[in-house]
């Protein structure tokens, strides 16, 4: 697949398994290693070529700069109802009180994310610790279609 531009993309199983173990990189953006967000921006450069911000200049360390960021960016994107979520949705988590992790939908009740304590993995969040800490899900414009 390629984008308008002509980049290679991959497909969103690819990325997954390309993506499984990558450790956990404040500020991190490539598959070295990366926070939750730099998780989702390479994933849609990559399986959707759409650009993401970056926002290499937030901490993931700093749950209130990144809850800030996480709420000023979620409405940018359409909400989607509980149970409708597809590939490429974008899960914001709370973590204690504030919602600063994000994680990327890779099938219904499953999502690819990376914490500062875990490597990137493929969790449920239907089950288990995540299901009380989900905020929402979202759909980026151009993945609405």
């Amino acid at each position: 697949m390629s984008c308008e531009c002509g980049c290679v993309k991959m497909g969103l199983i690819e990325f997954i398994n390309k993506a499984i173990g990558v450790p956990f990189v404040d500020h991190g953006r490539d598959f070295n290693g990366w926070d939750c967000w730099g998780l989702v921006v390479l994933a849609y450069r990559e399986c959707f070529g759409i650009e993401l911000p970056g926002y290499e200049h937030i901490s993931a360390l700093s749950s209130r700069e990144a809850g800030e960021l996480i709420n000023t960016q979620k409405k940018l994107w359409t909400e989607v109802m509980d149970n409708q979520e597809r590939p490429g949705d974008v899960l914001v988590i709370r973590e204690g009180t504030w919602p600063c992790h994000v994680a990327l939908v890779v099938k219904e009740g499953l999502m690819l994310h990376v914490d500062m304590k875990i490597e990137t993995c493929v969790e449920s969040y239907k089950t288990g610790i995540w299901v009380s800490q989900i905020v929402g899900a979202y759909r980026h414009a151009e993945l609405s279609s």
